[in-house]
């Protein structure tokens, strides 16, 4: 019978395996092996993050920040101030891993995260409406398979430690030697995050010239998050 961690590794490297099953069968050798981090983590990425709880670095992206105009759709937000235009480019992103899975296969297009309404001001006017940023696939394709090389990875370290398992159990000496920080995944974190991502509807236009900008950006820090985004 093929172990738990050999099914991770077959899991791993077979792209038609949903990522949401692969972490289920990974929060289960975790549970077995008496790994409460890792088991954590598998829940968080199952059943999304919450407010208050850390957030993986891979999970970090980077798009166009957009503002609703009723006559032209979707349109760029340019900043007067470029610390603020740094700042409200990068997010993260907080949804269930099957979720992420589920918005990818509805399309090609791009996807919005919600700011919320705020004040605009462009060429002789000004309008409160909503905010978005704007991103692309890839970002979600990029932490997708972040997660299954992160499980990957960890199952090739249980197997060099000589971690395998009979069948779905793991032996008092393989339990004892999962505990061992160098067989552990390891993972970033960052604190700041915020809504859930949804598709861009109604076939609104989002790639109209006009740019409008912020009316007023406060003095925000772009170093408070961090510098390298998960895509581009």
């Amino acid at each position: 019978m093929t172990s738990l961690v050999e099914q991770l590794q077959e899991g791993a490297l077979d792209r038609s395996v949903p990522v949401s099953d692969l972490l289920r069968k990974a929060k289960v050798v975790a549970a077995k092996l008496g790994l409460t981090s890792l088991s954590q983590w598998a829940d968080r990425e199952l059943n999304g993050y919450k407010s208050g709880e850390e957030v993986p670095s891979y999970r970090e992206v980077y798009g166009q920040v957009k503002g609703w105009n009723p006559m032209r759709g979707w349109v760029p937000v340019m900043y007067e101030d470029p610390r603020m235009q740094a700042f409200e480019s990068k997010n993260v992103v907080t949804q269930a891993v099957a979720e992420i899975e589920d918005l990818l296969t509805r399309g090609d297009g791009s996807y919005i995260l919600p700011y919320g309404p705020r004040k605009l001001a462009g060429a002789g006017f000004r309008m409160t409406t909503d905010v978005a940023l704007e991103l692309e696939r890839a970002c979600f394709v990029g932490l997708l398979d972040a997660v299954r090389n992160a499980i990957l990875n960890w199952s090739l370290e249980l197997e060099k430690a000589g971690i395998r398992g009979e069948g779905v159990a793991f032996s008092k000496q393989e339990k004892a030697k999962a505990g061992d920080p160098k067989v552990s995944i390891s993972i970033g974190h960052i604190e700041h995050f915020t809504g859930n991502v949804g598709e861009i509807s109604g076939g609104a236009n989002i790639s109209s010239t006009m740019v409008m900008r912020l009316f007023r950006a406060p003095d925000l820090n772009p170093a408070d998050r961090q510098n390298q985004p998960a895509c581009r």
